[in-house]
């Protein structure tokens, strides 16, 4: 009958010391064989001191070994039981029980069905099927990535929100505040990017934790662009009244204005230097005085045009219409006899007397 040593880990055959099964189990453990031992000329003696160090061996690599944890769960795990961390430049690695590896039967049912849908012809369903797959997939990332994932999806959110919560503040500033457009806008911008951004980190701070698909972040960045890029063309879109009836020349024997299409006006004494119209009212900006419009009413006779001051441009209730002013079309109406001869038919608001 074969001798073994007291610990287990040494049997003796045909005189000579070999390694029993539980020694090379811890050898296949980790464990780091003595590579000066010779079993045949060992001793009986001799075998606990060297199984002593065998065992510091086995007991050193265990250590090692409960020292990786999982940067997502923070459980420990053994060996290469781990896959790295997807997120970008991070090798940070993340257990298999958070972040299991597809099974060998769930790749196989992918792959016969990506067959089927080619030899049947349903290639819509496999580009639909694959779609979807990708934005259902969603792989663990490590702690630090995904604080890093949240702090760049807080900025992107905001700064898309904040970009319609400025436009609307300039427009309510611009009635009370007679500054630029653009400088109301960035006041609007940056006061409440950061209230937002403020905001977001409360409720990711309830909300936690979560893990953002980077397919998700990239659409989220896509629609950023292009609603920057739409506010950015209707910033620069010029005003066009081309279909507007008081674009034209118009003449009397005091004035002439050029109401231009896109907004501007050519007036002969240099005072009136834009207009719109909104509703029946006509807005004019003087020279001087962009930061302030003034309203009119106007009515277009042909080939007359009767325009006249608003009392109070705040409540447009009251016309002056001891201030109206007619122009014409036809050139001639800068001579003082075009008008002796004019046929005027001017409405109940204006005073021509």
């Amino acid at each position: 009958m074969d001798e073994i040593s007291e610990d287990g880990y040494w049997q003796s055959k045909d005189g000579e010391w070999v390694p029993t099964e539980k020694q090379l189990d811890a050898i296949n453990n980790g464990a780091i064989p003595h590579d000066n031992l010779m079993a045949n000329q060992v001793e009986q003696e001799s075998i606990p001191d060297i199984f002593t160090h065998q065992v510091e061996d086995i007991s050193a690599e265990s250590k090692t070994l409960e020292l990786n944890k999982c940067a997502a769960c923070g459980n420990s795990f053994e060996g290469a039981k781990s896959r790295n961390c997807p997120g970008r430049k991070c090798s940070n690695s993340i257990c298999l029980d958070c972040d299991p590896i597809e099974n060998l039967l769930g790749k196989t049912m992918g792959a016969l069905g990506t067959v089927v849908g080619v030899v049947t012809g349903d290639i819509s369903a496999l580009i639909s099927d694959k779609v979807e797959g990708e934005l259902d997939t969603s792989r663990v990332r490590c702690k630090d990535c995904v604080v890093r994932d949240q702090k760049e999806d807080r900025i992107i959110i905001s700064a898309l929100l904040s970009l319609f919560v400025g436009f609307f503040v300039m427009a309510i500033l611009n009635i009370f505040i007679p500054l630029n457009g653009f400088f109301l806008f960035l006041i609007g911008f940056i006061v409440s990017f950061f209230i937002i951004k403020k905001l977001l980190e409360e409720f990711y701070s309830i909300v936690l934790p979560f893990f953002t698909p980077r397919v998700k972040k990239t659409f989220l960045v896509i629609f950023v662009v292009l609603m920057v890029g739409v506010q950015i063309v209707n910033l620069n879109q010029p005003d066009d009244y081309s279909d507007n009836e008081i674009v034209s020349q118009w003449y009397n024997s005091v004035e002439t204005i050029d109401f231009k299409s896109d907004g501007s006006v050519v007036h002969s004494d240099s005072t009136i230097i834009s207009w719109r119209d909104e509703g029946n009212d006509l807005v004019l900006q003087f020279e001087g005085e962009s930061e302030y419009e003034y309203y009119y009413a106007y009515q277009i006779s042909t080939p007359y045009l009767f325009i006249a001051p608003y009392v109070d441009s705040t409540t447009l209730e009251t016309i002056s219409g001891d201030e109206c002013v007619v122009l014409s079309r036809n050139q001639n109406a800068t001579n003082e006899s075009y008008w002796e001869e004019a046929n005027l038919k001017s409405p109940d608001w204006c005073n021509l007397e």
